[in-house]
């Protein structure tokens, strides 16, 4: 009986769905939290990256996963084929790293080698305390090297911020932030950091670590970081909310010291300084061949006087000439608070050095549903495609670009006492190529439920109403079970009984 009471809710609630499309309202459950799930979106600060994916040679795909001090560092390959949408995947192998100090801070695949990044508390402030070590593996995991790095006026290393690294020239370089020792007045700020290791000897090089000022590279308070190089110079990017109370870019010539910098705020934050609420996030850096790309969300910057770090936030892509002479910024949304949309933070890819991939999710305030936009753009800036949503998932998994074209990434969620892991890819030179979904899978999740047929009847419902149902076009063709061409209470009762049927261990039939 409990099934039967479960369907004839539904059926009550599209009743009432109906009542409430009349009045412009819709129903919809939020999507669940857990896992790596939109863990690149933040509002104030940012934080270390957790999931990576990479190509290996043999041409499958790995993620390497941070999972607590306990359970160590995950590195899984798979065998993915070369299709769009959510991917089918084949675990080919699997096996973990150990932590090497409490705080795991980040990776990065270098040219030759695997690095890994851990760190640890100097509560102490003393300069002989081991705050970060940088440990380098061999292509097959195999531990070869570690540089530790001491003191670097780290009270604590990576608060409120992220970890990103690049290298050049044979120097690793590390883009990170820590609060510092205390300071004449009492107080530890917090601020950027930047060390350079060779990566032959596993030696540190270069640091900055000191207060000083954007001159040098200095941001303070800075909460997120990012660093890339064209392999003639070293580019950092920086969210600031203080000195300078901007989104920066600094450079330097690789080898050189990175102290010697040419820098740009980019991106000037409204507000009073030092006010941690600036209003913006920055998701994303990439170089193209003539210019820096920065995406990010942010409110209305226009005007002081009705600057607000809590209003309505839009995506914006700020592109600098490799010179950092000149900025502009391209607002991709347009978003007011009647709208009712969020956009979360974006983020960037490179498919070459004039074609880039932005994507970021969108959270509807109405209904809770999440889905997901995407655009292409040249190395200036300009939209090279239509702007296109998709049933897709962000995470804190940077998307790839991999040897068949694709743009690939992994997002992690909790489903009961499990953590399920979907892959995604997408053709950055055909956007609107998403995989089509199944009869009846009307949410995407990979099984019929009743929560299906309620978004059939949501749909119904508005369209009776005089109102556009908000689902994605694919997801109307999988409500159109009976392939009419109309989503109707019909569609709805057919998923309904598949449902119901596959329930009590029949084999279900659209017939």
């Amino acid at each position: 009986m409990k099934l039967w009471n479960q369907i004839w809710l539904v059926l009550t609630t599209g009743v009432i769905c109906i009542a409430a499309a009349c009045s412009g309202l819709t129903a919809s459950a939020a999507s669940g939290t857990g896992g790596n799930i939109s863990a690149n979106n933040y509002t104030t600060y940012g934080t270390l990256v957790h999931s990576y994916l990479i190509e290996n040679s043999a041409g499958n795909l790995s993620r390497i996963e941070a999972r607590g001090k306990e359970d160590g560092i995950l590195i899984e390959s798979y065998n993915v084929p070369d299709t769009v949408g959510k991917t089918s995947y084949i675990t080919t192998g699997s096996h973990t790293v150990p932590y090497e100090l409490p705080q795991f801070a980040g990776y990065y695949q270098g040219s030759t080698y695997h690095y890994l990044v851990f760190g640890q508390e100097n509560l102490t402030e003393s300069d002989t305390s081991e705050v970060l070590r940088v440990v380098k593996y061999n292509r097959n995991w195999t531990r070869v090297d570690s540089c530790s790095v001491y003191g670097i006026n780290t009270y604590l290393p990576f608060t409120a911020g992220s970890l990103r690294m690049t290298e050049a020239d044979g120097i690793l370089y590390l883009h990170t932030c820590h609060t510092m020792y205390a300071t004449s007045d009492g107080l530890r700020h917090q601020s950027n950091m930047t060390i350079a290791i060779d990566e032959e000897t596993m030696t540190q090089t270069d640091a900055m670590c000191a207060v000083h000022n954007i001159s040098v590279g200095y941001a303070s308070h800075s909460f997120n970081q990012f660093i890339d190089t064209d392999g003639k110079y070293v580019y950092r990017v920086d969210h600031g909310d203080a000195y300078p109370r901007a989104v920066t870019i600094t450079k330097f010539a690789a080898g050189d010291d990175i102290t010697n910098v040419a820098f740009s705020q980019v991106f000037p934050i409204g507000g009073i300084t030092g006010d941690n609420e600036t209003g913006v996030s920055v998701g994303g850096f990439a170089i193209s061949e003539e210019n820096c790309l920065i995406v990010g969300n942010s409110v209305d910057q226009t005007s002081t006087l009705e600057y607000d770090a809590a209003s309505q936030r839009n995506i914006f892509l700020s592109v600098t000439d490799q010179n950092l002479l000149q900025s502009d910024t391209i607002w991709l949304t347009d978003y007011t608070e009647e709208d009712a949309i969020t956009p979360y933070t974006p983020q960037i890819v490179k498919i070459n050095g004039n074609q880039f991939l932005i994507l970021w999710e969108e959270y509807h305030n109405d209904t809770g549903r999440i889905t997901t936009k995407m655009v292409t753009v040249n190395g200036s800036g300009a939209e090279t495609s239509d702007m296109v949503s998709a049933l897709y998932r962000l995470s804190d998994c940077q998307p790839i670009v991999t040897s068949d074209g694709l743009v690939k990434w992994y997002v992690t969620q909790e489903k009961g006492d499990t953590v399920e892991m979907t892959l995604y890819a997408t053709d950055p030179n055909d956007l609107d190529a998403q995989a089509p979904l199944d009869k009846g899978d009307v949410d995407g999740d990979g099984s019929i439920t009743i929560q299906d047929a309620f978004q059939a009847l949501t749909a119904y419902a508005r369209s009776s109403a005089g109102l556009k149902p908000e689902l994605l076009d694919i997801q109307l063709d999988a409500a159109d079970v009976d392939e009419d061409g109309a989503i109707t209470i019909t569609d709805a009762f057919k998923i309904l009984i598949y449902y119901a049927t596959s329930a009590v261990g029949n084999t279900p039939s659209w017939d």
